[in-house]
């Protein structure tokens, strides 16, 4: 019977994962898993090091997965799936080792419909494998400690150095497991008669049988301390021990743990207030080494946050192996509940009989309460990165580019859901051609760096809070969470056009970070072409909406230093002018003498430089004198130089002056004559791609600069 039961809590459990697995697309982090795990495993555990922040047990199984099944979200999902049914079965068995099989089969139940655990259990991140692994570890130790056997001990070691292979917040367990293990070795009580028969193993063993399983825990983990030492201390990470909680940390209030109760549960009003009821009765029917258990295995997590600083921002999910035991809990209550209830309404003879229909009515009844909540996470739809990747992969052309935003400081990597998750998608569509770019600062050097740009741009953008109006310029489609947006009439200028939906982006994100990055965007786009009195209405636009954060702050600034010091230089030339070469040189202005000459007149140009990066080479400048026929009169070309200084030891965006000298020969025609300036790498002779304030290329990679008229002495 009780198998039966159980088989039947298992197959509903399982069925509840399985149920729509790759109805949604994979968000950020579990596209972040699907990257990572496609990698080789030497590549992987490198990457894992340098990038992530977790251990790799997640990303080994779902990487042999993949590697013997291919890849597609449902099998991307199916470990979590597999190890949250199982959850269920152990639910059950840790139930009847604390308690009975009532207890456990209740608890089992309430854990197969907990919508928290569901959908954690279709989610390919950790959590799943974590609770799995957890749950194993004290079943094994509840075993050790009461049996002593070797296996039972063995078991417990190897399921805890998996769970802390598989999430660091594993370890918050250990308190609550070693107190608990100790309790019950060293607890004077009578012996049961089990026990006057088999008597268990001595104290003094078993302490040693702990203490030596803990050693194979800590030898185990060995070889993967200097990785955790590098991730944790990562600069986005900030663990710098104990002291007082950042801002960016969980605030343990009441109103926090409101809501992680609702959370957990998917309930609020009277359903959660019955749940809390349950709760409080079992906790008061078990004995005092539970409440040892029970007590530091629910509030070490929390004591650990409020003493431990660190940048990173804290999710309830990190706790989610807290929530089996408290559902237990539940199971014990309502058992406990129906006992009490059985007594006066059966007779003596139907008082078992009785006490198990209230039991079933009541888990029915905390069933049925998990019916909406399940409804309304099937029902809600994530981000639709596949549908959006798809909508692009049928229309997009070779050249076209993508922006994406999303930029929100002091939240993790959630700036990388369009950058990470669109390409992931766009990658299996066959689309490769096409990068997403991000709005921030840089954005126009990517794009004129990009030789393929046919200047055709999309933006993608992450739940836009606004709506294109009939009249609008653009265009938008829309997909859950995800909108996709274009010109109507792009107009064939690259500038022109980015400039135009860079502007429409700001009428459809919500006031911001990601406002922000639009208009500081704009302003670098403004300080590259050379339109400073534009820039600094963005720059001015942005210090309003600056996220209170120190890279907003950095940026921010770099970008009003930046315009500043243009401003300084332009300021003082004759000439202002502003042409790009090869995105690392700038010809900010020039001055030119005299305006009409005579052959054999010395012509001077003094040219204002601006490294607008540092520069791997050497570059040469050449000033050409050209008549009418385009024939060079004169020249000079010279190593551009700041003093000894060669430009692959030029400071970014330091202004350097460059005097040039050309002599007209006695027998240069009369007629006007253009200076024409263009920049070369001196070695090869390839010249720098020349480009006006529009971002177009121009003839001949030069710059036409100025005219002047050479006349004869007799004219």
């Amino acid at each position: 019977m009780t198998f039966g039961v159980l088989l039947l809590i298992f197959l509903l459990g399982m069925g509840l994962r399985l149920h729509q697995l790759d109805a949604d697309s994979l968000w950020l982090d579990e596209v972040h898993t699907a990257i990572t795990s496609r990698l080789d495993f030497v590549s992987m555990l490198n990457f894992l090091v340098e990038e992530d922040v977790h251990p790799p047990l997640h990303y080994l199984l779902t990487h042999w997965l993949i590697a013997f099944l291919g890849t597609s979200d449902f099998l991307i999902r199916l470990p979590s799936a597999l190890f949250g049914s199982a959850s269920v079965v152990l639910a059950y068995k840790l139930g009847e080792l604390l308690w009975t099989r009532k207890e456990g089969l209740v608890g089992a139940f309430i854990l197969a419909v907990n919508t928290y655990l569901v959908h954690y259990s279709q989610e390919a991140r950790h959590y799943a494998l974590m609770v799995f692994f957890v749950l194993f570890s004290l079943i094994f130790l509840i075993l050790a400690v009461r049996h002593g056997r070797i296996g039972s001990w063995l078991g417990f070691a190897m399921c805890t150095s998996l769970a802390i292979y598989t999430h660091y917040f594993s370890f918050l367990v250990l308190p609550s497991q070693v107190a608990f293990a100790m309790w019950m070795i060293w607890k004077k009580r009578p012996p049961t008669v089990a026990e006057e028969q088999s008597p268990p193993p001595h104290p003094r063993r078993q302490t040693l049988a702990l203490l030596a399983s803990l050693l194979l825990v800590a030898a185990s983990y060995l070889p993967w301390l200097p990785a955790m030492r590098a991730q944790l201390l990562k600069p986005d990470i900030g663990l710098q021990g104990f002291g007082s909680v950042p801002e960016s940390a969980a605030h343990l209030s009441l109103g926090f743990f409101r809501d992680l109760l609702a959370d957990y549960t998917g309930w609020d009003g009277v359903p959660l207030l019955l749940l809390l009821a349950l709760f409080m009765i079992g906790l008061s029917r078990c004995r005092r080494e539970h409440l040892l258990l029970f007590g530091l295995w629910i509030v070490t997590p929390f004591v650990f946050l409020a003493v431990v600083q660190a940048k990173h921002f804290f999710d309830v999910r990190y706790t989610i192996f807290i929530l089996p035991l408290c559902l237990l809990l539940v199971g014990r209550g309502t058992s406990a509940s129906a006992a009490w209830l059985g007594r006066p309404l059966g007779h003596r003879t139907g008082q078992r009989h009785t006490s198990s229909v209230l039991l079933s009515s009541f888990a029915i009844l905390l069933g049925l309460l998990n019916v909406a909540p399940l409804r309304d996470y099937y029902t809600h739809q994530k981000e639709d990165w596949r549908g959006t990747a798809r909508y692009l992969a049928a229309n997009l052309v070779p050249g076209d580019g993508i922006i994406g935003d999303s930029t929100l400081y002091g939240t993790g990597s959630d700036a990388d859901r369009v950058t990470k998750s669109l390409p992931y998608y766009l990658d299996a569509y066959g689309v490769t051609g096409n990068p997403v770019f991000r709005v921030r600062q840089g954005l126009w050097k990517q794009l004129t760096e990009w030789d393929h740009w046919n200047g055709r741009l999309w933006a993608v953008l992450w739940h836009p809070q606004r709506d294109l109006d009939e009249a609008s310029t653009a265009q938008a489609v829309e997909f859950p969470g995800v909108s996709v947006v274009r010109l109507r009439e792009p107009s064939g200028d690259a500038l022109l056009d980015t400039e135009r939906l860079l502007r429409l982006l700001l009428g459809l994100i919500p006031e911001g970070s990601a406002r922000f990055d639009v208009h500081l965007t704009l302003a670098n786009i403004y300080i590259r072409t050379g339109r400073l009195e534009h820039a600094k209405s963005e720059l001015q636009l942005a210090s309003e909406l600056m996220p209170d954060h120190p890279t907003a702050s950095a940026s921010l600034e770099k970008e009003l230093a930046r315009c500043g010091r243009l401003s300084q230089a332009l300021d003082g030339m004759r000439y202002p002018l502003w042409r790009n070469f090869g995105n690392e040189v700038a010809l900010l202005g020039y001055a030119f003498a005299p305006d009409t000459a005579q052959p054999g007149d010395t012509l001077e140009l003094t040219a204002w430089w601006y490294p607008m990066q540092e520069m791997e080479r050497d570059y040469t400048a050449f000033v050409h004198v050209l008549d009418l026929d385009g024939s060079v009169r004169a020249q000079q070309d010279k190593l551009l130089r700041r003093g000894r200084r060669t430009t692959s030891h030029w400071k970014p965006e330091e202004v350097v002056t460059v005097k040039y000298e050309m002599l007209l020969p006695a027998d240069a025609p009369p007629g006007l004559y253009t200076i024409n300036v263009g920049v070369y790498y001196w070695e090869t002779a390839e010249r720098l791609s020349a480009r006006d304030e529009s971002g177009q290329r121009l003839s001949g990679d030069m710059v036409r600069l100025h005219q002047i008229e050479v006349k004869h002495q007799n004219d």
